[in-house]
């Protein structure tokens, strides 16, 4: 499982959702598919977090309002003009 906070702008507004890949602990090959499902449906991605630990959608929801601590904090992918910076 992987979790993950997506930053993004949805016809110019910008959005944040929590996202769970199931079946898989690859977070570098969930972060991959999320951020192409979110491009494939017309969205600027911004970032993608990866959070540690196994988490429900409401548990997500309460970290991005509150941003994540030292111990839930995985991997900042940030997106800029299409290229992926680590």
């Amino acid at each position: 499982m992987v979790c993950m906070i997506a930053d993004y702008k949805q016809n110019g507004i910008d959005r944040n959702n929590q996202y769970i890949a199931t079946g898989t602990d690859n977070h570098e090959l969930a972060v991959q598919v999320l951020y192409n499902e979110l491009v494939s449906n017309g969205n600027d991605v911004q970032s993608i977090i990866v959070i540690w630990g196994e988490h429900t959608l409401e548990e997500l929801g309460r970290i991005a309002a509150h941003g994540p601590n030292t111990s839930t904090l995985g991997i900042v992918y940030v997106f800029e003009e299409d290229i992926l910076k680590i």
